[in-house]
């Protein structure tokens, strides 16, 4: 059931790039008004180290740091960790690769991992279990990835006929989107007890949509478009007014999340005896 996105790969120069083209106060502006931020707080450790793996340009490390808590930012981009470190030069951050991270076995009560796992083209389990081994036992692993909602699983056909052209075009593998069964799925061949999903970003699921019914256009094979190769860009900042408390709260009802929702966030837990 999981869908391939076909665009750019998804490798250490491309994130590069990526990250060189956004601010970061843009990104902490995000964060302070995101739903999701919320759903990381509420299910974070509240003490010991906590590991945010893939932090790009560490919002996050900023945001939650600001409210006490010991994180520590990781990625393998030195350009975004260069861009972070030039505004923030006292953050804890570490070039990692996810893969083999040189921390000792529960070393982690907490570890975030937001829109990561999806980019492996052989699947998220190796990742996992680097996560797993690196968390201490009942420590909690947030993950978010892009998700098959409801109008991604009515539109699969038309999505998947859309990447295969792509593909055929020579664009490479960028990311998957998984069910939500899927996602359970994974984590519990990792070792971890899902504990709760919470579906985020039900606007940038909707773009995607209005941009799939519109007429093929001729994009180039690479092109990352917000409505194909999900992810590849930030979403839009929300309009000013007094029109954008409404229509987030729209966005939000239960409904509208389980059609639309780019992203699921699942909060799992690595047993005691674990």
């Amino acid at each position: 059931m999981a869908i391939t996105y076909y665009a750019q790969t998804a490798n250490e120069k491309h994130w590069s790039a990526h990250w060189g083209r956004q601010q970061l106060s843009h990104l902490l502006a995000i964060a302070a008004r995101d739903p999701l931020s919320r759903h990381l707080e509420a299910h974070l450790p509240t003490s010991g180290p906590i590991l945010e793996g893939g932090c790009g340009l560490g919002q996050y490390v900023v945001y939650f740091r600001e409210r006490g808590y010991d994180i520590i930012g990781g990625d393998f981009s030195p350009t975004a960790l260069h861009i972070h470190r030039r505004i923030y030069p006292s953050s804890p951050l570490l070039n990692l690769d996810l893969r083999r991270m040189p921390f000792a076995d529960g070393t982690f009560p907490g570890h975030i991992s937001l829109g990561v796992i999806e980019h492996m083209v052989h699947g998220p389990q190796e990742l996992l279990r680097e996560f797993y081994r690196t968390l201490n036992p009942g420590g909690t692993l947030l993950v978010s990835v892009p998700w098959v909602n409801g109008a991604r699983r009515l539109l699969g056909r038309l999505i998947r006929r859309r990447q295969a052209e792509r593909r055929a075009a020579g664009a490479t593998f960028y990311q998957y989107a998984f069910t939500r069964r899927e996602l359970r799925g994974y984590l519990g061949e990792a070792g971890f007890t899902v504990c709760a999903c919470h579906p985020y970003s039900p606007g940038r699921g909707l773009r995607e949509i209005l941009r799939l019914l519109r007429p093929a256009r001729r994009d180039s094979a690479t092109a990352a478009t917000p409505g194909e190769s999900v992810g590849a860009r930030l979403p839009r900042p929300p309009r000013r007014g007094a029109a954008t408390a409404p229509l987030r709260h729209l966005l939000y009802t239960p409904p509208v999340l389980w059609t639309f929702a780019h992203m699921i966030l699942a909060v799992a837990r690595k047993p005691v005896g674990g």
